[in-house]
């Protein structure tokens, strides 16, 4: 089970001189190791973690007017990577999109903490 792999691809463009038409070409481009990430999910939430601890006093000082920014931030990270995942485990290969699936996960969750900033204390 450690060894499983799924191929990340994504299409190029493929120019044929003879025949003046382009085709796309799939090409896997990466093998990735999912058992390995899977568990760099753990350990972005336990360095998310042992960082709350060496800023406590920031931290529990937000707590106190109702922020809790640590936490959109590990959203941010770990819940792309998991996201990813799952949506790899439900057949999206394309490279591409799973970077852009990341990057509207973690926008979203950064929005979150833009919403408790301007409501911060109210």
């Amino acid at each position: 089970m450690k060894d499983f792999k799924i191929g990340l691809s994504t299409v190029f463009l493929d120019w044929d001189d003879e025949t003046e038409v382009a085709t796309q070409q799939l090409k896997v481009q990466w093998e990735f190791q999912f058992v390995a990430w899977t568990t760099m999910f753990a350990l972005m939430s336990a360095l998310a973690h042992g960082a709350t601890l060496l800023w406590w006093d920031k931290y529990t000082s937000d707590l106190a007017i109702g922020l809790n920014r640590f936490r959109w931030w590990e959203y941010a990270v770990s819940s792309s990577l998991m996201i990813c995942l799952i949506c790899m485990l439900f057949g999206v290969y394309d490279i591409f999109s799973l970077i852009f699936i990341a990057a509207i996960n973690a926008a979203m969750n950064l929005f979150g903490d833009i919403h408790e900033l301007m409501n911060a204390g109210k």
